[in-house]
Parts: structure tokens; sequence; C-alpha cells
């Protein structure tokens, strides 16, 4: 288990974009010789193919980290002073072998193909993956989404522990310590943001007790929005006063989290059936400073609110309450 103790060395992840990753994957294979660094800045600076937020050519610094990954997922080659296309990987060839659309997000078969090649390479599993897998050593991509179990992070507030990041598995206990700013920086916005924003490996949401809690999604073809309604009317109840009323974080646990589905698909799924149902299905709504009490910060009250559904008028849903009639009217159709 990397820590403090064995160096950074591990930590080598930043928040980048794999679909800037393919566009230069592409522009290096059209390059009929090696490159040396230079020259790969110099063409990816040239071609506009990785450009910053607020649209500002890269820094060095950027164009390092780009480079960087590409040679650790093994993307590329280094020989020398020159880095050339990993011809010889089965992965990179399949990714060059399907078009690029620079107006375009990179499709499901592009993002698999990186997530393999990321839940492969060592340090990734190291410092986040394994901490999924309850133990297991040997495991692929479909072993991550069909069986990994959650993982929760948390910031402890007191003492030294301030500045550090905690990251445990609920079910076996195993943990990790995230001791300083590059740690933190790899793991928390680098490999995590790749699995959760740019790969679809995990999603996540916030739970009043537990933390933030990253669980892995499936691709099952099972996963709609229609299974999620089945899900959340199966749980109305046969009571005197006629209504069942649900909280959005118990929906969270019990149709995302414990059947690795994506939370907008919840979000979809209460948003359908408050459309489809009016008079049946009621929202109840929180204000923002309430369901953020706990927060320490503007940015985990910006975090804690993703969790939240928001209905038509931005208003934060806390519960859902639907009339008995509901779950026999749906059947019936």
């Amino acid at each position: 288990m990397p820590d403090s103790s064995t160096g950074n060395a591990a930590f080598w992840m930043r928040p980048i974009s794999f679909k800037n990753i393919v566009r230069v994957l592409h522009l290096v294979s059209e390059r009929p010789s090696p490159l040396t660094a230079k020259d790969l800045d110099d063409l990816v600076r040239t071609t506009a193919a990785v450009t910053t937020h607020g649209g500002t050519p890269p820094s060095r610094t950027t164009l390092y980290h780009y480079r960087n990954t590409m040679l650790r997922l093994g993307l590329l080659v280094r020989n020398g002073r020159t880095v050339a296309i990993q011809g010889r990987e089965k992965h990179v060839r399949e990714l060059l072998a399907r078009p690029f659309h620079p107006d375009r997000s990179l499709d499901s078969q592009a993002r698999e193909l990186l997530a393999e090649l990321v839940i492969q390479q060592h340090d990734c599993r190291s410092v986040f993956f394994d901490l999924f897998m309850n133990g297991v050593a040997d495991y692929r991509l479909a072993d991550f989404r069909n069986t990994g179990g959650s993982v929760i992070w948390l910031r402890p507030q007191t003492g030294d522990m301030a500045t550090t990041v905690l990251l445990r598995n609920e079910r076996n206990g195993e943990h990790r310590d995230l001791c300083s700013a590059s740690q933190i920086k790899s793991v928390l916005y680098g490999v995590r943001y790749w699995a959760r924003d740019e790969l679809g490996l995990i999603d996540e949401f916030f739970q009043e007790g537990r933390g933030a809690i990253m669980y892995p999604l499936s691709t099952s073809r099972h996963t709609s929005v229609e299974t999620i309604i089945s899900d959340i009317t199966e749980r109305i109840e046969d009571k005197s006063d006629q209504w069942t009323t649900l909280a959005i974080t118990n929906m969270l646990v019990d149709c995302c989290e414990r059947k690795h589905r994506p939370v907008s698909l919840l979000h979809h799924a209460i948003s359908k059936l408050y459309k489809d149902h009016p008079g049946r299905v009621l929202l109840v709504p929180t204000s923002s400073s309430l369901a953020t009490l706990t927060a320490s910060s503007k940015q985990r009250e910006a975090f804690i609110l993703r969790s939240y559904y928001q209905d038509q008028f931005a208003r934060y849903v806390s519960h859902l309450r639907m009339h008995n009639s509901l779950k026999e009217r749906l059947y019936a159709h």
C-alpha cells in the first residue's frame, strides 16, 4: 500500500481529458518518425490538440502530464530521448482504428478501451482501484464493474489529520491515508476524476453519517429508467394513510449504489414519475442551507448538493411521496 514512507513515485496522476489524449494519439500516429518531447509539445501546441478550460494554450507542466500519462498507460513508448506509438498494444491499435471527431465526446467503446488501460496500470490499481475489490488481487475491468464494493472518502477535521484524506472500504476496513497535497491531487483529482467523469467507471454521492460514497458502475443492459421506476414503486407500502414517503438518500443506496447504477438514472426516473403521474407523486423540497448544514466550505456545499434531485424550479428535493394507488396503476399498465 503506497504511503508517505514510500515517496510519491506512485502518485503521478493528474486531471486531464481522455478525449485530448486520443486526439494526441492520432496526431502522433500521423508522423512518420519518433518525436522528442519538444517535438511532441510543439505538435500539440500548433494543432491546438490540448487547451485549458479558459481556452489558452497549455503550459509545459500540462503537456508533461499528458505525455507522462500516455507513457504510463502504454499508449506511447520511450526510446532514449524520443517517444513513439506503442504499435504492439492491442488497445492502441483499436483506438486508432476508430474515427475521431473533435466536436464529439468519446464513444462508449473508446472509453472502455481507455478504462481497461487505466484499471490495468499498476499504480492506479495500487492507490485506488484495489480498495474497491475486497482483497481480490486478480481482477479485470468486468470484475471491477460487477463485483467491486463501495469506498468512502472523507476529510478528518481534527488535530494533525486536518489535511489528510481517508479512503476506506466499508466491507473489510482496508484504507488509504492521503497525507500530502501531491497524493490528494493524484488520487482525488486525478484517478478518481478519470474514473468518475472521464471513463464512467464509478459514480459518487454524499450521505450524512457515511461521507462521500464511491461505487463501481455496471454496463448491464438491464440498467434503465424503467427498471429504477420499478424498484421505486415496489417500495410503496399498503397502509392506512395511503401515502409512502421515501428519502432520496436511501433511494441512492438501494437503487444506485447496491445495483451499480448511475445517480443520474435515479434522477431521470424521479423526473419521469413526477411528470407522468401528477397528483400521485409529490416532491418534498428542502433548503440548500439545511441540506449543507455540516459542510465546512463552499466546495463541500456544492459537492453535497450534487446528490440531491433538483426539480424544474431548481428546488433541492429530499423526499419523494407516492400515493398507494400508483403501484396498482403502473402494474395494470
